[in-house]
């Protein structure tokens, strides 16, 4: 964080040692050190100014992250964001939330982004079972209303899918 803020600071937008400067002197995280690999990432990935505009190196980080933490729901989180905004992969996107709301211990609305990104990608099964997942393991209403809303959008969507096909042919 030091590194970054400097640079930024500066104004100079040279993040080259970014990625080094999120591993320690052996080339490893440590282990137990989320924020090292949700702000380590969220550093490497935007373009400058605001980042290093090193996606891939912020990919790496986040993996091993979960690799070596792989009960922290924030490091999916982070994840599927990054896969949302930076590679504009909703389909993957959807699958690092899906595997993040698994977890024993994590957050209500971590369905939530992949139901919307699966959606986004067209993976109509993959949304549905997130919303539907979403809407039965909250009791927060806004949230349940939120999920049906988007349950019901999902089949205007898959409506309008079908429609489209049969007016290509």
């Amino acid at each position: 964080m030091q590194y970054f803020g400097e640079q930024h600071h500066s104004g100079t937008g040279d993040f080259r040692l970014l990625a080094a400067a999120a591993r320690s002197h052996d080339g490893t995280v440590i282990q137990d050190c989320l924020p090292a690999y949700q702000f380590g990432a969220n550093f490497l990935a935007p373009k400058p100014p605001n980042g290093a505009g090193l996606p891939g190196a912020a990919l790496s980080l986040m993996k091993y992250g979960i690799e070596h933490n792989p009960d922290q729901w924030r490091l999916y989180y982070n994840l599927g964001f990054l896969y949302y905004t930076e590679f504009k992969d909703f389909a993957k996107a959807a699958d690092v939330f899906a595997q993040g709301a698994k977890l024993p211990v994590t957050n209500e609305f971590m369905p939530i982004p992949g139901g919307a990104d699966a959606q986004h990608a067209g993976e109509f099964d993959t949304a549905r079972m997130l919303w539907f997942t979403t809407y039965q393991s909250t009791k927060e209403a806004r949230i349940r209303q939120n999920a049906v809303e988007h349950l019901l959008a999902l089949q205007v969507d898959e409506d309008v899918t079908r429609l489209e096909q049969v007016v290509e042919k």
